[in-house]
């Protein structure tokens, strides 16, 4: 797939309609960090994508280039906070 397909999709799409288990992990899984701020935003849970982008970044440490880089993860973590 298209990750980046589904992840406006669900931008646009109506949070209390979506199986939240199932669209965080979806989310958490292909680094759709954007839609998953989105969805854990509107259900007023502010801590939780903090905690998951600095997982992420510590795994990320080393990579360069594409969605998983270390430099992606903490441009997105910082346009977060």
């Amino acid at each position: 797939g298209r990750p980046d397909r589904v992840e406006r999709c669900v931008l646009h799409l109506d949070v209390f309609s979506l199986d939240l288990d199932q669209v965080l992990r979806l989310c958490e899984a292909h680094s759709l960090f954007s839609a998953l701020t989105c969805v854990l935003n509107r259900i007023h849970e502010f801590r939780r994508p903090v905690y998951i982008m600095l997982r992420a970044l510590a795994t990320a440490r080393g990579k360069t280039g594409g969605s998983g880089s270390c430099d992606w993860v903490a441009h997105k973590a910082l346009v977060y906070l």
